[in-house]
């Protein structure tokens, strides 16, 4: 088991670098109790992707089964948030 975690630390999964380019909305909805990833990943991957809004849920590792009606309202107010926005355009460097 413990080479399952190891393998998300390996260079090849790292994707910090990519996640500075998304350009879509993000929501990032993440568990403030999480004993298997502490928030203080959440609040970096939050940083590290431009414009992506970070929600913190009183909740463990999977807030959609702890919260789930708080999850859906977030989401669909994200949803509601980003509808007719006109889509990211992307440019190749």
């Amino acid at each position: 088991m413990s080479e399952l975690w190891r393998s998300f630390a390996s260079p090849e999964h790292d994707l910090r670098e990519s996640a500075t380019r998304i350009v879509a909305p993000t929501l990032i909805v993440w568990g403030r109790r999480d004993p298997v990833i502490p928030l203080r990943v959440g609040k970096r991957i939050a940083k590290t992707i431009p414009g992506a809004r970070l929600e913190v849920l009183d909740s463990g590792h999977v807030p959609f089964t702890t919260e789930p009606k708080r999850v859906s309202s977030l989401l669909s107010a994200f949803v509601r948030q980003i509808e007719g926005r006109p889509p990211a355009m992307h440019s190749a460097a």
